[in-house]
Parts: C-alpha cells; sequence; structure tokens
C-alpha cells in the first residue's frame, strides 16, 4: 500500500521537452499518414469500380448468343434435321436466350434422335442437367451415367457423358439414351460447379441429345449419339471460334478516347 503521510512531497510532472518545431513535423507526419490510406482507400475503390463495370460488361454478353443457333446445318452427312418447336414455357425454363431443336434422322438405319443445342447465361444455364430434370419428370436411371469422349477432328474430343432413364412399369418401361455437355472456357464439360463459380462466365452452350432404346442394344457399338455428335460439334466449334474472332477484332477496331486529350472547340 502506498504511504499516505500528509508530509510526503508531491510527485511533479516536468514539462514536455519538445520543442514546438518537432510538434509541427508529428503533426505533420500523421497527416501525411492519413492522406495516403485516404488515397489508398480511394484508389482501390475506383479499381474495384472499374473492374466490376468489365465484369458487367463481360457478363452481359451472355445474354446475346455469339451466333445464331438456327445457322447449325440441317443436314449433317447422313443425318438429315427437321425442324420441331420447343413449348416456349419449357424453353424459358432452361435459362437460355438462343435455341434450336431438331429430330435428325440417319438416312442409312432410320435411327432417329432428338437434339437440343441451347446458349444462355452460365448462372442461369448450369442447373439444368438431366441428372436433376429427368427425375423431377418422373424418370428413374437405369444405365450410366458414362463418361464419352467424342472425336471431333485433328485429334480433339468434347467431353459428354451418357446415361440411360427408365419411366414406366419393368416390362414396357420407356428407356431413353441421353448424351449432354456444356461449352464453356472454350471447352466441353459435363461438369459444372457452383453458383459462385459461374459468376464471371458470361454465357455457355449446351447440347443435349436423346433417342429411344431396347434393352437388348449394344450402345457401346456404332453408337447413334456419337456418331450425330461427331458431325455436330464442330460446326458450333467453327461457328463459336469465328464468333469470338469477331468480336475481338471489332473490340481492338474501336478507337480509345484519351482522357487527356482537351476538347476541341
Amino acid at each position: 500500500m502506498l504511504p499516505t503521510d500528509s508530509n510526503t512531497a508531491p510527485i511533479s510532472v516536468p514539462p514536455s521537452t519538445k520543442s514546438p518545431a518537432l510538434e509541427s513535423l508529428s503533426s505533420r507526419r500523421l497527416l501525411i499518414s492519413a492522406l495516403l490510406i485516404c488515397g489508398l482507400l480511394i484508389g482501390s475503390g475506383i479499381l474495384r469500380a472499374g473492374q466490376m463495370r468489365r465484369v458487367d460488361k463481360i457478363l452481359e454478353e451472355g445474354k446475346h448468343s455469339p451466333f445464331s443457333l438456327k445457322e447449325l446445318p440441317i443436314d449433317l452427312g447422313v443425318w438429315k434435321g427437321e425442324e420441331a418447336e420447343l413449348d416456349p414455357r419449357i424453353a424459358a425454363g432452361t435459362g437460355s436466350v438462343d435455341h434450336v431443336f431438331r429430330r435428325y434422322v440417319n438416312q442409312l438405319t432410320g435411327t432417329a434422335v432428338d437434339m437440343i443445342v441451347l446458349y444462355g447465361p452460365s448462372t442461369d444455364m448450369f442447373i439444368h442437367a438431366p441428372e436433376r430434370c429427368y427425375p423431377a419428370a418422373g424418370y428413374v436411371l437405369g444405365d450410366g451415367p458414362d463418361a464419352q469422349a467424342i472425336p471431333i477432328g485433328d485429334g480433339h474430343e468434347a467431353a459428354f457423358r451418357s446415361m440411360v432413364y427408365l419411366k414406366g412399369s419393368e416390362g414396357r418401361a420407356e428407356r431413353q439414351e441421353v448424351y449432354y455437355s456444356w461449352r464453356y472456357r472454350n471447352q466441353w464439360s459435363p461438369d459444372v460447379g457452383t453458383h459462385k463459380e459461374f459468376e464471371r462466365i458470361p454465357g455457355m452452350y449446351k447440347v443435349h441429345l436423346a433417342r429411344a432404346v431396347t434393352p437388348q442394344e449394344r450402345r457401346e457399338i456404332d453408337n447413334p449419339c456419337r456418331q450425330l455428335l461427331s458431325v455436330l460439334i464442330p460446326e458450333i466449334e467453327r461457328r463459336a471460334i469465328e464468333a469470338r474472332g469477331k468480336a475481338a477484332g471489332k473490340s481492338q477496331s474501336q478507337p480509345v478516347e484519351d482522357p487527356s486529350a482537351k476538347p476541341s472547340t
């Protein structure tokens, strides 16, 4: 316990020995630090705003198909196609902004394959996988899923997924073989991630093929879906690459304003 003797002399605190010049210098340093912090925050905000504008511009591109899907050939080698109408409610439910729905028939075998090609914003499209849509329509998985590598020329392959869905009683069940994949980031993949992963990917294509199969059919031999995809996918690739090249050329040809230039009088 500290002594409380009244005779104890009070402790005196010596006055500050800092000169007015030093105190002024210290104040200036604090002011400069504050200004630097404010400048960094403002600069960061401007940079962030610029990045968001660029992201918004990129995402806006996903609302417009790079090329009209109707341009895809109605005839693909031995496959002859005919246009079919996709229910507008179904089309809207896919999240697409452009679509084409056709039935292709192999003129040598008579095999028919239904084809749907879609394009739309990635965040609206990626959730519509057969694994979700078919069970919702009353189908059950009968076989697969199986990974499929579709040769598309020049040693390249497109990754697809196949499966068979069943609907109805066991003996008379409807059997549908399905092949599907998405094209995003300039490659084909049946795998998608989360909504967060697709927020910065403007648009994507989806190809979906379906046909009736029998229980005895050996689907791994001369599969009609694989045959049709091998001539369809190169057509999509060529048009998608050409559209990207045209867009890049148009962007480079646009004049860039010099912010330091004075307006003409």
